[in-house]
């Protein structure tokens, strides 16, 4: 009977900083809270292997981008990914799909929701 849903970007961002103003992680303290290309061997790792975050969330900076509802409704990935240089894993990193994540899609025409050559994306819900 509950109701579960992706964030909106605004809901996702506050997590994200951990209900703070607090500026973003960077070097040791990024490194020390997220996984990017600098430090994940090019893979997504397993959940609740970094630092906790003020809010006790982990992996939402790195390892793999979550997908966020922007102000228009429109599925947005944020926080960057394990493939993504250090500098672009922050809170206020944005990125919408592109055709890239499905190049390799066997598909004709090609699915939106199965993102073959996205292995960065990921998602964590609201529940209501």
């Amino acid at each position: 009977g509950r109701k579960f849903r992706l964030p909106t970007e605004a809901e996702w961002q506050w997590a994200a900083q951990g209900a703070s103003a607090a500026p973003a992680p960077k070097g040791a303290a990024l490194d020390a809270a997220a996984w990017h290309r600098g430090n994940s061997n090019g893979q997504t790792h397993a959940v609740g292997t970094k630092k906790l975050n003020p809010l006790g969330l982990v992996d939402i900076l790195g390892n793999a981008g979550e997908w966020a509802n922007d102000l228009a409704g429109k599925p947005v990935l944020c926080g960057g990914s394990w493939a993504d240089a250090p500098e672009a894993v922050h809170p206020n990193a944005r990125e919408y799909q592109s055709s890239d994540w499905n190049a390799t899609d066997p598909q004709m025409p090609k699915s939106r929701w199965w993102l073959s050559d996205g292995s960065f994306v990921g998602f964590r819900v609201v529940c209501e």
